[in-house]
């Protein structure tokens, strides 16, 4: 069993040009908002796609146009991942090319950036932090490009990028199932500290040289640079797996880290 990390959802750059923004509340509930359509996806869409036409979590009389500039509102939205029906889709890239070894029974731990939100004068403070939003444990890898053609079943149907094939979309993606038994969207956002960030990095930090240690080792990425706290976005763009249960080294950190994630989301 191998944990993966996915970067989701808006971002600072979303910030910064668009004003686009996922709040979280002071109980450390959260709306999540994805990220906008591309431009020439835009002929693949339909209206149930727009921010205005997406339901709240929290209150679905709600929708998250609410925490959108107005000229945003009627923005197609890339609805992915679906923590509804538990799948989450990607098209083939470097970002995204470890999702090829994502198999049955992996586990993925969804990450994006939350902005802490007034809910009294309705408005966003100017602080926000990386945080935990949702698990999957994994049903089922699927692929689809040219000559494949994968069974898929209600849960599949939904998802952003399928919608999109069956209008003529023709750029190759991966859907990936989550199990109904171990996948969830977190009712509680877990704040990425450098306590989380220790399990996730199987090391312990040093605050004087903002590394991670394993032992007398230096614990580094596949570039052989050391993993820092400061750089956790960076680190965590691109899909990967940090954590092997079958590695005896890493299996007491996989597991506490998802028993944080188990007690605290809920």
């Amino acid at each position: 069993m191998k944990l993966f990390v996915v970067n989701v959802g808006v971002n600072k750059s979303d910030a910064s040009k668009r004003k686009m923004k996922s709040p979280i509340f002071s109980d450390k509930t959260f709306e999540f908002i994805p990220i906008k359509e591309k431009k020439t996806d835009v002929e693949y869409c339909d209206n149930s796609s727009r921010y205005k036409s997406i339901k709240c979590f929290n209150n679905t009389k709600k929708n998250l146009a609410e925490y959108l500039p107005d000229e945003l509102h009627n923005y197609y939205a890339h609805n992915d991942p679906d923590f509804v029906n538990l799948t989450y889709g990607d098209v083939y890239s470097s970002r995204a090319g470890n999702l090829k070894n994502v198999s049955e029974g992996s586990i993925i731990l969804f990450l994006a950036r939350l902005y802490d939100y007034d809910s009294e004068k309705e408005k966003f403070l100017n602080s926000s932090s990386l945080y935990f939003v949702s698990c999957f444990e994994v049903e089922a890898n699927l692929e689809f490009k040219k000559n494949v053609n994968p069974k898929v079943n209600k849960a599949v149907i939904n998802n952003a990028h399928y919608k999109k094939l069956q209008k003529g979309y023709k750029k190759n993606f991966r859907i990936i199932l989550g199990k109904k038994s171990g996948s969830w969207r977190f009712k509680k956002a877990i704040k990425i500290t450098e306590e989380i960030a220790e399990l996730l990095f199987n090391g312990t930090y040093d605050t004087r040289t903002d590394q991670f240690v394993n032992g007398k080792a230096i614990v580094n990425n596949k570039n052989e640079k050391p993993r820092k706290f400061e750089n956790f976005a960076q680190i965590t763009r691109s899909i990967q797996h940090f954590l092997d249960d079958e590695n005896k080294n890493e299996k007491e950190s996989f597991i506490k880290l998802l028993h944080i994630i188990k007690k605290d989301s809920r």
